[in-house]
């Protein structure tokens, strides 16, 4: 069996909120799901869902919250790599 994958990356606006939403979605067949469980732990966002025979990692939150403290921690440096590693390849 030929290995296969897709991804893509959606940007959303809504007219009644008048906001952005931006989302990364990779899938990939259900054997590959270690690799994108690690994927959810090593970039330390997204979220990991399977099905029958696929499965998806989504990121949906690139950037910490306006709440988030002034100085950011591991996860939200990993983040914001993964968003400048995103806008690389694409």
């Amino acid at each position: 069996m030929p290995a296969t994958g897709e991804g893509c990356f959606l940007i959303r606006t809504t007219k009644n909120t008048q906001s952005v939403t931006l989302r990364f979605k990779l899938t990939q067949h259900i054997r590959d799901k270690v690799l994108m469980k690690y994927l959810e732990q090593y970039l330390g966002c997204g979220t990991y869902y399977s099905s029958e025979n696929i499965c998806d990692f989504v990121v949906s939150n690139f950037f910490p919250s306006a709440s988030a403290q002034a100085s950011p921690g591991p996860e939200e440096i990993l983040k914001k790599k993964y968003y400048l590693f995103l806008m690389n390849i694409l």
